[in-house]
């Protein structure tokens, strides 16, 4: 048993089979260190005999944390999760192997050198897990669009509809002279479609119950081109979007902003970061896009300020930041949104 006037430090490597775990007291001194199944009922084995209430549990971030942190949660145990490139004792090793990277983390719990990530509490995941899978699922029904236009393509066939898409262009699609084998081709696609639609519906009814219990999704929504998956997908992957000071580290963490990087009292902006949060970037960019179609908004006329001097495509990220410092005003300021605000 352990002596309840000491503070522990547990540090674990989490991988999918196997967890290596280290346990230290606030003097440094290593008293366990060992590999064992990835398992709840292993883990508390490894932790058995440590209180709760004083000892702290360390972890990297990543897919195969989550039962675990749950379970240790549950039990009173108090839990951090490190952003992985950032732990510095493993990140800038030069030796690196399981059991110093469990050593490692603990002690990085113990000196405070813990860079902590965010964890969402279980019903925030599965609401987050629910965005992205229909995310998922929309650019799968893309893939299938644009098969079916390359089959019109390749065999030189049009239709009369406006799209292919539509009731009258499915119908159309299936009296198209094919050759048979493209035939059946068409046939299986056009079923994949039918079946992702489905499933897109089925997954907007369950996110409308999700946004009907959060009451900024109304604020979120009276901005130009904002509609419910966009406003959904913003307060969901946040979850707590006021714990961003200002909208610049709000831009940083989504990823908004282009890498920069200083010397001698020059600024160098190179290309947009890619380690933020891609489904808000892919709501924003929709939304940018729509917002552009519609042309009657103050979205479009910054469009219009940016485009063609810049990219198409860096005219559309620029108009879906924009966007996004907005929805974070009118949530600061809990008023909805007015022209030119």
């Amino acid at each position: 048993m352990y002596e309840v006037i000491h503070m522990y430090k547990v540090g674990m490597d989490v991988h999918k089979a196997s967890i290596t775990g280290a346990i230290i007291d606030t003097k440094g001194n290593l008293h366990s260190k060992c590999k064992f199944k990835n398992s709840i009922g292993d883990m508390f084995k490894f932790v058995e005999g440590l209180p709760p209430e004083f000892t702290e549990v360390g972890m990297e971030s990543g897919t195969y944390i989550y039962p675990l942190y749950d379970a240790l949660v549950e039990k009173g145990f108090k839990v951090r999760v490190a952003h992985a490139k950032k732990l510095r004792r493993i990140t800038q090793s030069t030796i690196k192997n399981d059991d110093k990277d469990a050593e490692d983390i603990a002690r990085q719990l113990l000196v405070r050198d813990f860079p902590e990530s965010f964890i969402l509490n279980k019903e925030q995941r599965e609401n987050r897990e629910l965005i992205r899978v229909r995310i998922k699922i929309v650019q799968e029904q893309t893939r299938t669009k644009n098969r079916i236009r390359m089959l019109l393509g390749r065999f030189n066939l049009k239709i009369k509809s406006k799209s292919p898409f539509t009731k009258e262009g499915m119908s159309e699609l299936n009296t198209l002279p094919f050759p048979f084998y493209a035939k059946r081709s068409l046939e299986i696609l056009i079923r994949n479609l039918e079946h992702v639609r489905k499933e897109i519906k089925n997954i907007d009814k369950e996110l409308e119950k999700i946004g009907s219990k959060i009451p900024e999704t109304k604020l979120l929504r009276t901005i130009p081109s904002i509609g419910p998956f966009s406003s959904l997908t913003f307060l969901v992957e946040l979850a707590e979007w006021k714990r961003f000071e200002n909208v610049k580290n709000l831009s940083a963490y989504i990823g908004m902003i282009p890498k920069m990087s200083g010397s001698a009292n020059k600024m160098y902006f190179g290309r947009m970061r890619f380690d933020g949060n891609k489904s808000i970037r892919y709501a924003f960019n929709r939304a940018a896009e729509h917002a552009i179609r519609m042309k009657n908004n103050e979205f479009y006329e910054y469009f219009t300020r940016l485009y063609p001097k810049k990219k198409r495509r860096t005219a559309v990220a620029a108009v879906a930041h924009k966007m996004l410092r907005v929805c974070y005003g009118v949530l600061k300021s809990k008023e909805p949104y007015k022209t030119g605000s």
